[in-house]
């Protein structure tokens, strides 16, 4: 009877947490392309940003960064590729930080940095939206 009990306070604590979290979207359909396997064991990612709340390229901005896990790994996208995916991920909560680089590879925007979880057989999507560096 304890038991249940501290689940059930367990759900209830956590419940609302889940629910109103922000930035985490969670997808689990096939990605583009044949449907997973029944035996799926990675997943996919896609970012997609914009430049406080517009989309397109602000001029300062030529390439955007996705730094993963606190710049762990990184990959770069055009600017006007609008998003970035990311295939074949083990499946988890990756930190995430968007970073719109200028020409000559300068930080002039940035996201907030925040988890997006990846689950196995599907694919995830965020968007970021990037603010303007002073």
């Amino acid at each position: 009877m304890k038991r249940s009990r501290k689940l059930m306070l367990l759900f209830v604590l956590l419940f609302p947490m889940v629910l109103f979290s922000q930035g985490c979207f969670i997808s689990t359909g096939p990605g583009p392309g044949p449907g997973p396997g029944p035996g799926a064991t990675t997943g996919d990612l896609v970012i997609s940003w914009d430049f406080n709340g517009y989309s397109g390229c602000p001029n300062d901005v030529h390439d955007v960064r996705v730094l993963i896990n606190g710049g762990q790994s990184s990959a770069m996208a055009d600017c006007n590729a609008d998003k970035r995916q990311l295939d074949d991920l083990a499946p988890g909560t990756y930190v995430i930080r968007v970073q719109g680089l200028d020409s000559d590879g300068t930080v002039t925007w940035e996201s907030n940095e925040r988890g997006v979880v990846v689950v196995a057989g599907g694919t995830a999507e965020a968007d970021f939206d990037l603010a303007d560096l002073p």
